[in-house]
């Protein structure tokens, strides 16, 4: 077995790196362990340029993503950790997860079944975790990785992940990971969508719910003193399937032909909008000049 450790956090040896390696340390000792430190991969934004469309297509930047890529498909185990910083994931973080969009619909060249997970996201102050959950889910599953668990956790001083109750907490995640199956506990006290987990529910007038992360759809239900979110036989499972990578790959390759058919037309509408100039320009003084 080999588990693989991404860990993205400007501080070395603070709590995003202790809580992987306390998981680690639970792990059997024949297992094959490594660690990468995304910080330190040469990773550029997404262009937006769709070279990686169609299906068999690859991302036309060449960079540090598929140190990422190859550790994911050589592992049987993954574990992340990153930070929150104002609500949710750092901004790098969010820029390498942009770039998960050229390997959309590659899961058939990932290893079945895929890599089990668990996501650790220390947050500093109480209540404040904000979205970075759901930001945690959306990285592993575009990952094509199997979301074991998703724990945000409060540790506000380097070292307060390996403390007290969080230190079960990643004993805890690593026994989910060791055995490769999901706790059939929540993981949070707030109503969680029954496909990703995330507790970002759009709920409408009428009760129909549509999850804010992966799109799966249901409706509030009251179950005894509480509620539920039931889904039905019409219902949505969500963007993580592999038929809705299916569809959102044809949808974009679609989009792409439309797109060289329709160049000329594209082009006239912006040229209309090439002037005036708005942008602001530096006169070294901190003014904006023409």
């Amino acid at each position: 077995m080999r588990v693989c450790g991404f860990v993205y956090s400007p501080r070395r040896e603070a709590n995003s790196e202790l809580a992987v390696k306390e998981i680690m340390k639970q792990l059997p000792d024949d297992w094959e362990k490594v660690m990468v430190r995304l910080n330190d991969l040469d990773i550029k934004p997404c262009q937006a340029c769709y070279h990686c469309v169609p299906r068999g297509s690859h991302c036309a930047i060449s960079d540090d993503l598929d140190v990422i890529i190859r550790n994911v498909k050589h592992s049987d185990r993954i574990i992340i950790a990153f930070p929150t910083y104002i609500f949710t994931a750092p901004g790098p973080v969010k820029m390498i997860m942009d770039r998960f969009l050229s390997i959309t619909s590659d899961y058939p060249d990932w290893p079945h079944p895929y890599p089990s997970c668990v996501v650790v996201t220390p947050y500093g102050m109480a209540e404040w975790e904000g979205m970075v959950k759901e930001d945690a889910i959306a990285f592993a599953n575009k990952l094509h990785l199997n979301v074991l668990a998703v724990q945000p956790m409060l540790a506000t001083l380097p070292a307060d992940s390996v403390r007290g109750d969080n230190l079960e907490t990643l004993h805890r995640l690593a026994k989910l990971l060791e055995k490769g199956k999901k706790s059939d506990q929540p993981s949070s006290d707030f109503l969680e969508c029954p496909a990703c987990t995330s507790t970002a529910l759009k709920v409408r007038p009428d009760g129909t719910i549509k999850c804010a992360v992966c799109a799966a759809t249901g409706t509030l239900r009251r179950m005894g003193k509480g509620f539920t979110f039931e889904q039905g036989e019409g219902d949505s499972a969500g963007y993580f399937t592999e038929r809705a990578l299916d569809n959102h790959t044809q949808y974009l390759s679609d989009k792409k032909i439309l797109f060289r058919n329709t160049k000329d037309i594209i082009k006239e509408i912006q040229s209309a909008y090439k002037e005036p100039e708005y942008w602001w320009k530096d006169d070294g003084e901190g003014h904006h000049h023409e």
